[in-house]
């Protein structure tokens, strides 16, 4: 068993539903999003799953490190998680992902449009 599916294992007991939900969420945008993250996949998944395992990031970091040190998870890498959780605020790439989705949906035509003239008006 892979370390991100014993990570899985230890938030299913531990997250509320509602909470989970939200880390597969994360996680799944994390890795859609992975070019822009200086790590490899387990790193992004693991840190992705337990973005949230605190009240508060630095908290989070905590709790997975000490997960990942009863797992025996290579320190370089545990360090990275750690590092990601604290440094990178997962819940803005959910919110990227839905605006990036938004503007290439051709349903909002309209939305995408104005998206076009605020970037032309800023020059960007």
């Amino acid at each position: 068993m892979g370390f991100v599916s014993k990570v899985e294992q230890h938030i299913k007991t531990e997250f509320e539903p509602i909470k989970l939900q939200h880390a597969y969420k994360v996680r799944m945008n994390a890795l859609q999003l992975m070019e822009k993250i200086d790590a490899d996949q387990e790193v992004v998944e693991i840190s992705a799953l337990m973005h949230e395992a605190g009240t508060t990031p630095m908290q989070s970091s905590l709790k997975a490190l000490a997960l990942l040190s009863e797992l025996n998870y290579n320190e370089h890498k545990k360090h990275k998680v750690a590092k990601l959780i604290n440094n990178h605020p997962f819940d803005s790439f959910i919110l990227e992902q839905n605006i990036l989705f938004r503007a290439d949906n051709s349903e909002h035509k309209q939305e995408k449009s104005f998206l076009d003239k605020m970037k032309s008006f800023l020059g960007i």
